[in-house]
């Protein structure tokens, strides 16, 4: 064993350095996880989570704006359409829906539902869209209300039938400019 010894390390016959692990012989240069302990695990994990944090930190402050290099776009305020132009909007989105509505009896009610009901779905929704001014906002109301009637109307609700047919050329009257040109 003298010969395999040199300086307290044991080696092979080849000449590569032995460690007793284990009660076997491992080469030396052999990786293996059985040299890790716990202890190496939470350094490596604590490593790499610094590493982390200092790319994290690194990449965020380059993308924080401090005011110096670059100017705020700000968006221009909304300004709220005028009655007449909400009007405009109006009569447009809603004249196809009213002149089919006209045609609609309390007998025929069911002859024509689903063309009726896309045409009730995508005037509500053109509705829904329009910006409203303050004064005209009640009348928007009733309008997008008498759409939703006129969808459960559609869907069957006899009780509804009959509102819609009635409470349609009410809303009309009221608000006279809807069918204006």
């Amino acid at each position: 064993m003298g010969s395999l010894m040199r300086r307290g390390v044991f080696f092979d016959p080849t000449g590569r350095p032995l460690v007793y692990f284990n009660r076997r012989m491992v080469h030396k240069n052999r990786f293996s996880f059985r040299n890790f302990n716990e202890f190496t695990v939470l350094v490596v994990f604590g490593v790499v989570g610094l590493g982390m944090l200092l790319f994290g930190g690194i990449f965020g402050l380059r993308d924080l704006d401090l005011g110096a290099s670059e100017k705020r776009v700000v968006a221009p305020a909304v300004v709220a359409p005028t009655t007449e132009a909400y009007q405009k909007e109006t009569r447009d989105v809603m004249t196809p829906f009213l002149r089919q509505a006209a045609n609609v009896q309390v007998q025929n009610f069911s002859a024509d539902i689903p063309s009726m009901l896309e045409l009730v779905t995508k005037t509500q929704e053109l509705m829904l869209r329009v910006r409203v001014p303050k004064d005209s906002r009640e009348a928007h109301l009733s309008f997008v209300l008498l759409l939703d009637q006129w969808k459960r109307a559609l869907a069957g609700s006899k009780s509804d039938q009959a509102a819609v047919l009635a409470k349609t050329p009410e809303l009309v009257a009221a608000h006279s400019w809807v069918m204006q040109k």
